[in-house]
């Protein structure tokens, strides 16, 4: 789980990429998910009951990571009636550039530590 440090530092990054601070948040509400699994597999309407948002706002903050590359998304489609195929859920999994972004944010405080000897 990632620290306050970590998460301000995180926020930062992702600001300078102009990203809307709400989809910040639900990244962020993601990355405790990830800690878990390499994927989660959800529906929109899922992910909106989770974290009580709209559905057509995590669809917004999803498309927004997609753009910026900080999420990859794979729809999972219901081929039982060619006629009408349709997506069932989606597999989420993160990007090199925000595991990137993880690492640095735990790098960078790992640095500070050790110039400032700080001990936690």
């Amino acid at each position: 789980m990632l620290d306050s440090e970590q998460i301000v530092f995180i926020r930062k990054q992702m600001r300078k990429d102009k990203i809307n601070v709400n989809t910040i948040d639900f990244f962020l509400n993601l990355l405790d998910k990830f800690e878990v699994t390499d994927e989660i597999s959800s529906t929109s309407d899922k992910l909106a009951r989770n974290f009580g948002r709209s559905d057509r706002s995590i669809q917004r903050y999803v498309k927004s990571l997609k753009e910026r590359n900080y999420i990859f998304v794979k729809p999972i489609w219901n081929n039982n009636d060619p006629d009408k195929p349709y997506i069932t859920r989606n597999i989420y999994r993160l990007t090199p550039k925000s595991r990137q972004l993880i690492e640095k944010s735990i790098h960078r405080l790992d640095i500070e530590k050790d110039i400032f000897g700080v001990n936690y």
